[in-house]
């Protein structure tokens, strides 16, 4: 195995190695990985909740 792949390899595994580490002290599921990036958060308009005036 040549040196750019050995590299490569043993950053993957560290990657896993961090992401594992994560899972392992995440709790509730649904609390995202410190190794994780949320998005942007902005996807478009959002529907008016029931009652809510639109301005429309």
């Amino acid at each position: 195995m040549g040196e750019a792949k050995r590299k490569k390899h043993k950053r993957e595994a560290e990657e896993k190695r961090r992401l594992d580490e994560g899972l392992k002290g995440t709790f509730p599921a649904s609390d995202p990985l410190a190794e994780c990036e949320p998005g942007g958060g902005v996807t478009g308009d959002e529907p008016a909740r029931p009652g809510q005036k639109t301005g429309r």
